[in-house]
């Protein structure tokens, strides 16, 4: 037998070594790619659609990234939301937000109370709101998206805060 390898299958076999050993397995790749999931360019500044980027973000895809196509635009990448045809939209009577809950099987009470201001905002857009936090919420957000100016990822970054901020008020008080 000859115990002389040659230079390449050598390096081969020490390559593949070390790829498996800091989990850069390039078959697996694909697989723990960040999900992907987009909805329409300026969609983040309504209520139902940010609350729902934040749902997604925080609960059910912590690695998920966001995608954002020209309005009316239908063929967009990954998993898309808030728009017609999408899994992830008002269907049924119920909010974008309320349908990821049920997507992903969230049932938490603070995040059922979130559903609750959140549908106050979209369904009462122009009556008396029924939930004490959905007029200041609403009027937050359009701050939020007034301040960033149409840039998607920033207005995403603000509701997130309001929107952890909303979530750690409504836990807290729900685990009293």
């Amino acid at each position: 037998m000859n115990r002389n390898w040659p230079l390449g299958a050598l390096l081969f076999v020490a390559v593949t070594a070390l790829v498996y050993a800091v989990g850069c397995d390039p078959v697996r790749a694909e697989e723990n790619a960040a999900p992907v999931f987009s909805t329409w360019n300026g969609h983040l500044a309504d209520a139902d659609t940010c609350a729902t980027a934040w749902l997604i973000k925080r609960f059910a895809a912590p690695n998920a990234r966001f995608e954002f196509a020209p309005v009316g635009e239908m063929n967009m990448p990954g998993t898309p939301f808030g728009v017609p045809q999408a899994e992830l939209r008002v269907m049924r009577g119920k909010t974008t937000f309320e349908t990821a809950l049920g997507q992903y099987g969230l049932n938490s009470e603070p995040l059922l109370l979130m559903a609750r201001i959140i549908r106050d905002i979209e369904l009462n857009k122009w009556g008396e709101k029924v939930t004490e936090e959905a007029k200041g919420l609403e009027a937050l957000l359009r701050g939020a998206a007034l301040r960033a100016k149409d840039d998607n990822e920033k207005i995403l970054e603000l509701g997130s805060v309001l929107f952890d901020c909303l979530y750690a008020d409504l836990k807290e008080r729900t685990d009293r």
